[in-house]
């Protein structure tokens, strides 16, 4: 795995784990 591709799938797990689990402040 190239480190593009690594970043590019941290970037869309860290993305989709915002839009499940709201931020309640």
């Amino acid at each position: 795995m190239t480190v593009t591709a690594v970043a590019t799938t941290v970037t869309v797990t860290f993305l989709a784990f915002l839009c499940t689990v709201p931020t309640n402040s």
